[in-house]
């Protein structure tokens, strides 16, 4: 069952709802790598979310290699060892890393790349691929092994890290419950 636009009159189906309202974060992964037509879907969808003016300053680096993986999560865990400022949780092996960048002196730069990354993690879901938003290497970014890290991978200094997401193909036996949404959050106005 689906509903006409009054604006645009195209047919929506509810399958969009449906997994907007079912998705979840995911940390377990398999070990089936994510084809990269696939991929570059998601990420299509990350870069055709709203943002301010339309300015576009985001970066997306794509890390598909498991040694690029490691290396990520080893320099991470190396300065959170250090600075005591967050923890990892919910690497668990991912076949892709997402990072999204913008640059710092764009205001709107935490909304955009906020935008860019729930669209992705839900164009994810709808493929049957799970995600998760990983936010320690925003917390730690601006620490000088992070910065080196970062500019190996082609990030720009003067871009901040907005958040990063892990993606891999589900292991369906093994998912998490949906979580509990809380429903007295919503006050209309009439």
């Amino acid at each position: 069952m689906g509903y006409d636009s009054k604006i645009t009159g195209i047919k929506y189906m509810n399958e969009v709802i449906k997994c907007l309202q079912d998705r979840r974060s995911i940390r377990k992964f398999s070990d089936i790598p994510i084809k990269k037509d696939t991929l570059e879907e998601i990420i299509k969808c990350g870069i055709a979310a709203p943002n301010g003016k339309n300015k576009q300053t985001w970066k997306y680096t794509v890390l598909s290699g498991k040694s690029q993986i490691d290396y990520l999560e080893e320099k991470i865990l190396e300065v959170l060892d250090i600075t005591k400022t967050d923890s990892l949780c919910g690497f668990g092996n991912p076949v892709a890393v997402i990072i999204v960048t913008d640059r710092k002196n764009n205001y709107n730069a935490m909304a955009n790349g906020s935008c860019a990354i729930a669209n992705m993690l839900n164009a994810a879901w709808s493929l049957h691929i799970g995600g998760c938003w990983i936010n320690a290497l925003r917390t730690i970014q601006d620490e000088p092994l992070i910065r080196e890290m970062l500019g190996q991978f082609e990030i720009p200094g003067n871009h901040m890290v907005v958040g990063m997401i892990v993606l891999g193909h589900l292991q369906e036996d093994d998912l998490p419950q949906k979580p509990r949404r809380r429903t007295d959050v919503v006050h209309f106005v009439e």
